[in-house]
C-alpha cells in the first residue's frame, strides 16, 4: 500500500514507543503522522482475559473508553490512513459477559464484528484503515525465553488479520514481521 497524505496511527504502549521516531521519519518523507496511543489498551472492545483465565484489571475501562476516543481521533485527525497496531487484541475476551476465545470458529466470528465495529468506528473520518500484522516474540531475549502461548496467540491473531483483509478488501495488511524480521 503507497501511502500518502495524513497518516494516524493508533495503538497501545507498542505505538507509543515508536510514537517519537514514526512522526519523525515520516515528517522526513513529507507524510503527516498523528497518533492516538492508549498504553495498556487495544484498539477492539471487550475485556482483555489473562493467560490464567482473569480478566484485566483495567480492561472494562480500556473497553469503555476506545470507542469513544477512536470515532473522535478519526474524524478530528482528517487521516487518508489509519494505521492500528495492538497487541492486546491476541487475548481472550469477555464480551457481552461471555467469553469469546482466539482460535476457536466462534471466537474468530467474535473477532470479525469486533474488527467491523473498530473498522466503522476508525474510518468514520473518510480514512482507509491498515491493520498491523505483528511479528511473534524473539525465541529468546534479554527478558528471557519467549512464552509459548504468547507466540501462539500472534501467530493466530496475525492469520485471523489475514482472513479479514482478504474478506474486506478496503483494509489494507501491513506485515511488519517481513520488514523487520
Amino acid at each position: 500500500v503507497a501511502i500518502s497524505g495524513p497518516v494516524a496511527l493508533v495503538g497501545d504502549s507498542v505505538v507509543y514507543t515508536l510514537a517519537i521516531a514514526l512522526v519523525g521519519s515520516a515528517a522526513s518523507h513529507g507524510v503527516t503522522l498523528t497518533t492516538s496511543v492508549h498504553p495498556g489498551c487495544g484498539i477492539i472492545t471487550g475485556v482483555p482475559v489473562a493467560s490464567d483465565g482473569t480478566t484485566i484489571q483495567w480492561g472494562k475501562a480500556c473497553s469503555d473508553a476506545i470507542p469513544g476516543s477512536e470515532v473522535q481521533f478519526a474524524q478530528s485527525s482528517h487521516a487518508k490512513f489509519v494505521v492500528a497496531l495492538s497487541t492486546w487484541e491476541s487475548s481472550d475476551r469477555i464480551v457481552n459477559g461471555q467469553l469469546v476465545k482466539l482460535g476457536t470458529p466462534a471466537g474468530d466470528q467474535g473477532w470479525f464484528q469486533l474488527l467491523d465495529e473498530m473498522r466503522a468506528r476508525l474510518t468514520s473520518g473518510g480514512a482507509r484503515l491498515l491493520l498491523v500484522k505483528i511479528p511473534p516474540p524473539a525465541t529468546f531475549s534479554d527478558l528471557g525465553p519467549a512464552d509459548p502461548d504468547a507466540v501462539h496467540r500472534m501467530v493466530l491473531l496475525d492469520a485471523l488479520y489475514q482472513r479479514y483483509t482478504t474478506l474486506h478488501p478496503d483494509v489494507g495488511l501491513v506485515d511488519l514481521a517481513a520488514i523487520v524480521c
